[in-house]
């Protein structure tokens, strides 16, 4: 593996609830760093999930961002009411703490739709890394994908799938 992800999933979110999002976060960087891989030491690349509204997922960032991770995987459901200016407010005042990696969530766990004009705001943004697609909708993808080209940051944000009913379909189809 190339890296890790912390806190990011349906399943982990709840880590926030009982007080646990820095102690789990930390024990994972130890992991990490004591880590050797068969043939040599190589680092991983670290991601925490930031979730929240704008003070707690600033918050959760600087916390990962001093424990030495090096991007946040971010939530947007607990903003879902928000307007697109609000969320794109939101995710610029999480990239000037980290690199941000976007989070297109599906609807069935919370997720929000959102419109390509959306994914263009969000691409644009300099600490924008990534962007992790899995809103299990095929249309919506090619939202990002249209988001990302129109902001010309297909060569600067990497993208990730992560729409489990098309993931083959996602990595070898190509999109023009």
């Amino acid at each position: 593996a190339g890296g890790i992800a912390i806190g990011v999933h349906a399943t982990q979110f709840a880590i926030r609830d009982v007080g646990l999002y820095q102690p789990v976060l930390e024990l994972a960087m130890q992991a990490a760093r004591d880590w050797v891989p068969i043939g040599g030491k190589r680092p991983l690349f670290m991601v925490a999930g930031l979730a929240g509204r704008t003070q707690q997922a600033v918050r959760e960032a600087r916390i990962a961002q001093q424990l030495g991770y090096h991007g946040g995987l971010l939530s947007l459901v607990a903003m879902k009411d928000a307007s697109e200016d609000e969320l794109i407010a939101h995710c610029r005042a999480v990239a000037d703490v980290m690199p941000v990696i976007g989070f297109y969530l599906q609807r069935a766990v919370g997720g929000v739709d959102l419109p390509a004009s959306f994914w263009r705001r969000f691409a644009e943004i300099d600490n924008v890394v990534a962007i992790k697609m899995a809103p299990f909708n095929r249309y919506r993808t090619l939202d990002v994908i249209r988001g990302v080209v129109a902001a010309r940051a297909e060569e600067r944000v990497t993208l990730y799938t992560g729409n489990d009913d098309h993931i083959v379909l996602d990595l070898v189809v190509p999109f023009t």
